[in-house]
């Protein structure tokens, strides 16, 4: 399965009408399909672009950081997090750009989150909420962030030369400025088996190279919409 999320926002299209509360898929907007059927045609197409296929056959990891360490292609779409395995490349000189505006000038990426939670069923709650403040405290956030590993959620420290002069990329500042054009998957139960479960394995034949994705995602929608969102 592709990663297009990059794509269809910044083309100005989503995955749901309302990302609090959905009730139903818009992947077939005309905004949506021209996102992502830019992707494929970045594949297909125009040949500049690595398919799902290649990125997994490349190496044993199947990874498109990968393929950039060995100059099989010149940008990757990833995120800080990548930094440590960068620099595992002595001689490699790399640098972040924020992803470019789509075609009606949105500036906008996917994103997720991530974060630290105590189990209900957790047995000594008062000794998991110490570790908890300790992990997310500022002395190991800023150990974290001096290895170029992640950009803290602190702003304070994400502004701070604890980051920004971390090793790795020079223009790590764009990054701080990049929550701004955030955009996230729908926040709804069940979300994982419809993208995954459902709209993945129908897209696949795109990613393939059978089909293009606006041939697959008008069926694939009104299905999804009457499976899940009980929408005609």
């Amino acid at each position: 399965m592709a990663n297009y999320d990059n794509f269809l926002f910044s083309s100005g299209g989503s995955y749901v009408n309302d990302t609090n509360q959905p009730t139903r898929l818009t992947l077939d907007s005309p905004e949506a399909i021209r996102g992502i059927q830019f992707l494929w045609d970045l594949i297909y197409k125009y040949h500049v672009a690595p398919s799902p296929l290649s990125v997994q056959t490349f190496s044993v990891s199947g990874s498109i950081e990968d393929m950039f360490l060995n100059g099989r292609v010149a940008m990757i779409d990833s995120g800080p997090w990548i930094t440590p395995k960068m620099l595992e490349a002595k001689e490699l000189d790399f640098d972040f750009v924020p992803f470019p505006a789509g075609p009606t000038g949105v500036k906008a990426w996917g994103t997720g989150g991530s974060g630290f939670a105590i189990a209900k069923v957790c047995k000594n709650k008062e000794m998991a909420w110490i570790v908890a403040k300790e992990i997310t405290g500022d002395v190991v956030v800023s150990k974290l962030a001096q290895t170029g590993w992640i950009m803290p959620a602190n702003s304070k420290l994400a502004n701070s030369d604890v980051y920004l002069k971390s090793p790795g990329a020079p223009s790590k500042a764009i990054v701080v400025k990049m929550p701004e054009f955030a955009r996230y998957e729908p926040f709804m139960k069940g979300w994982p088996e419809i993208l995954y479960g459902n709209a993945g394995p129908a897209m696949d034949k795109a990613w393939m190279g059978d089909k293009t994705p606006s041939e697959i995602l008008p069926g694939l929608v009104k299905e999804l919409n009457k499976k899940f969102f009980n929408q005609k």
